[in-house]
């Protein structure tokens, strides 16, 4: 199906819509999403130019901790997230070197839930990042967006 006058590549968008439409107007991309194609013709980029408008996302964001933050071994922290088009569990994981390896910290819970207290172990690190994901589907999932310290007391 060619959407509009403007048909042409999948996942672009065209004047007239669908799924096989071209790099001008709105249309449908292979994973179902509206694109924002009108902007591509202004801005000269397929599906339009407002980069990650037409991708999923993970759905999961870490709020904390997201990096910059110093906390110290046997104090209690806040794990937070984000993760409104998840229904279910995640896992709650721990690097101490900037995402390289992973440990464990909660292996289920709620999604829902939206945190979870830790009391933080060692050993000490200046490359601590926390990961949730989702326990169904583990490519769903989402990191600190930079590194925190965990310092000894």
């Amino acid at each position: 199906m060619r959407g509009g006058r403007m048909g042409g590549r999948m996942g672009g968008g065209g004047l007239g819509g669908g799924t096989n439409a071209g790099p001008g107007g709105t249309g449908i991309n292979p994973e179902g999403l509206v694109g924002l194609g009108m902007l591509g013709m202004l801005f000269g980029r397929r599906g339009g130019g407002m980069n990650n408008m037409n991708r999923r996302g993970s759905g999961i964001t870490v709020t904390s901790a997201k990096g910059g933050e110093d906390w110290a071994v046997g104090s209690s922290q806040n794990v937070s997230w984000t993760a409104p088009r998840l229904n279910g569990d995640v896992k709650v994981e721990l690097s101490r070197d900037s995402g390289k390896t992973w440990s464990t910290i909660a292996e289920k819970t709620a999604a829902s839930a939206g945190s979870m207290t830790w009391s933080v172990a060692e050993p000490a690190a200046k490359q601590a990042r926390i990961r949730i994901s989702s326990v169904d589907n583990p490519k769903m999932s989402g990191m600190s967006a930079a590194d925190f310290t965990i310092s000894a007391t």
